[in-house]
């Protein structure tokens, strides 16, 4: 199996181990900082924890000299010889056959590596055709800076409203019905650095396609993303009923 199949498939194991453990008794704390915290240091765990390697060093027992049995030197006599003769009747009789070469078994190190690096591929690019059309997007709306380093884009190819680095794009009739509060959430995602955090999942996710913790993890994040948000959105000021 190749090496790093291999550590792929010992990352997935830590990351689910670990993974299970922040569901099962963390997921219900309401320190959603401490959660994000939680979730990026599993993340990056499990991907660290299967490159180190521990020595352990075990002392073999000595073998004491008095139980080792030594052969006397004059034990083989010089006038002894050692023959192997084959009878010169059944020398010609004799017929060397050259074995078969044995069938070369499958390698399914190979298939499992092809499968692997083709679903990496496939994600890498559905990643990075999400990241052109995002890129593409704020291009082609129509761009109000807010003053703070962060641009506004309304367009009407959205469904619902988003923040990547330091766009925030939502449509023309959002903007126009609740666009003040839905700012002030995107904001909140902006200040606290989201776009970085699904960044960092969307891109270590391309070496964990197949493992479905990665994608649950995923979830988890966004979801103590919208918390975090919602909470500065509160300490704004705003209604928590709008």
């Amino acid at each position: 199996m190749p090496t790093f199949l291999l550590y792929s498939l010992k990352a997935a194991g830590c990351l689910a181990v670990f993974y299970l453990f922040y569901k099962l008794l963390l997921s219900r704390d309401t320190l959603h900082r401490m959660n994000r915290v939680l979730l990026c240091g599993v993340l990056l765990l499990s991907f660290l924890l299967p490159l180190c390697v521990i020595t352990v060093e075990k002392e073999l027992p000595g073998v004491s000299a008095a139980g080792i049995d030594v052969i006397p030197e004059n034990y083989f006599r010089r006038d002894m010889v050692f023959e192997n003769r084959i009878p010169d009747d059944t020398r010609d009789l004799m017929i060397i056959e050259e074995p078969e070469p044995a069938p070369e078994p499958f390698d399914w190190g190979v298939l499992l590596g092809i499968i692997y690096f083709a679903g990496m591929f496939a994600t890498l690019g559905w990643t990075v055709c999400n990241i052109v059309r995002v890129v593409r997007m704020t291009r082609r709306g129509q761009r109000i800076p807010l003053g703070n380093g962060s641009v506004l884009v309304l367009s009407d190819r959205i469904r619902a409203p988003f923040s990547w680095m330091r766009y925030v794009v939502m449509s023309e009739e959002d903007y126009a019905c609740g666009g003040g509060t839905i700012l002030v959430h995107e904001q909140a995602h902006q200040r606290l650095g989201h776009s970085w955090d699904l960044l960092l999942v969307d891109l270590l996710g391309c070496l964990q396609w197949f493992n479905p913790a990665m994608w649950l993890l995923r979830v988890e994040l966004r979801a103590v993303h919208e918390y975090e948000a919602d909470e500065q959105v509160l300490r704004c000021g705003v209604d928590a009923k709008d």
